[in-house]
């Protein structure tokens, strides 16, 4: 009990001392001018519906994509397949997802993606980048409540003959001191992305640096007891550094009965701002969850996730 209280008072104090120079880190960065980049599709309805402030917690195995420490805890031990359409229809990416190991301290996941970027040009244009991922992340148990976890990504894109390679990996914290609670911390875009430029009549792909993110969220349950839950709360900050201004990120899931899901999400960032909205069903034998990001000024997008749990 008393290395739970250390180790409770210890994170705590890490978070507010992180959330306490993020305003500082704003002002000492300028706007970056670097190439457009490829969106980074994070998968995962249920995790999309929390306007991504779901960091922190441990959920099936698209948990790896926003902090590869839950890998460690994963609730569910389930095969997924993720369809993400953005609404104008231009871009769609896929997703297959699984736990591979699982031991006493330490667990991975392993996940293939396929995304094509520039399906309805409006522009005119008649290329299409085309995007394929392998996505590995491991998480250790350090103890009954802490967690590590790295996830490494390796990217191929194409266009019009162009081959680009691009590797980057993510560093997360997840921290669980009661079954009602748990933090996270997350540090991405460790190495280089995929960027395209637009030029006269066509587009080019090219590599270039990874915006590095820094994460910081938590979620409640009330109750705490998995099979009881009604209501569940998250939210998180997220600072690109090179940018100016964070990111506010919350969410709710209403546990109309036990078998089907509400969710409403909202996102506030420098630039923008609006909601995300989400269902899901579990069956038992599997589960269906939907989002979709109706917001003008924002990512518009459609997901669907099924998970089979094995």
């Amino acid at each position: 009990m008393m290395r739970h209280r250390v180790e409770h008072c210890l994170f705590q104090r890490i978070v507010m001392g992180l959330l306490a120079t993020f305003p500082l880190i704003g002002i000492s960065y300028a706007q970056s001018t670097s190439p457009t980049e490829i969106p980074e599709f994070k998968y995962g309805s249920r995790f999309n519906a929390f306007a991504g402030a779901n960091i922190a917690e441990a959920g099936d195995a698209s948990s790896m994509y926003w902090n590869p420490a839950n890998v460690a805890f994963l609730e569910s031990r389930s095969v997924l397949w993720d369809y993400l359409q953005d609404w104008s229809g231009n871009s769609k990416s896929e997703l297959f997802a699984a736990p591979v190991y699982q031991g006493k301290e330490m667990s991975a996941t392993l996940g293939g993606t396929l995304a094509v970027v520039g399906i309805g040009n409006n522009s005119g244009l008649a290329d299409r980048l085309s995007l394929y991922g392998i996505d590995v992340a491991t998480g250790i148990e350090l103890t009954p409540t802490l967690s590590i976890g790295v996830r490494g990504v390796m990217n191929y894109g194409a266009l019009a003959g162009n081959r680009v390679w691009a590797v980057s990996s993510a560093l997360g914290i997840l921290y669980t001191p009661g079954p009602d609670i748990s933090y996270g911390i997350v540090y991405d875009g460790i190495g280089d992305g995929l960027g395209y430029t637009f030029q006269p009549n066509e587009m080019a792909l090219e590599q270039l640096h990874a915006p590095q993110t820094l994460h910081l969220g938590l979620i409640m349950h009330f109750p705490s007891a998995r099979l009881e839950r009604v209501i569940s709360i998250a939210l998180s900050n997220d600072k690109i550094f090179g940018q100016s201004g964070i990111r506010y990120n919350g969410g709710i899931e209403w546990c109309v009965t036990r078998y089907f899901f509400t969710r409403v999400g909202y996102v506030i960032s420098p630039t923008n701002a609006g909601a995300t909205y989400g269902a899901g069903i579990d069956s038992g034998v599997f589960r269906l969850d939907y989002t979709v990001s109706p917001n003008a000024l924002m990512d518009r997008f459609h997901e669907f996730t099924l998970s089979v749990p094995f």
